[in-house]
């Protein structure tokens, strides 16, 4: 069976309403940590570019539905990076 899983830059406070992205090689190195501790073998590794997706009313990659209003004038539109790890359930695990 055909299985993702996505590793993105959290996101954390810098002040009292501002936030920072924290930088994506933390990510990869979660999507490392992770591949060795559960032993998955990846399929294929993507970089996946999202707009807006830590805006207000935006859930992060797992959000089937980004939008933007940029075009009309009301914001910036703003890009983030994460990896998605596509891996088969069903092959056998690889222990370190």
């Amino acid at each position: 069976m055909l299985a993702f899983k996505d590793f993105a830059p959290a996101r954390s406070q810098a002040g009292w309403i501002s936030y920072r992205i924290v930088r994506l090689e933390a990510a990869l190195a979660a999507a490392n940590a992770w591949i060795a501790s559960e032993g998955v073998v990846p399929i294929h590794v993507e970089t996946v570019v999202l707009p807006n997706m830590w805006e207000p009313g935006e859930h992060g990659p797992p959000d089937p539905q980004t939008q933007s209003t940029a075009n009309a004038g009301l914001g910036t539109i703003r890009w983030y990076q994460f990896f998605r790890v596509w891996y088969d359930t069903a092959a056998p695990r690889q222990r370190a």
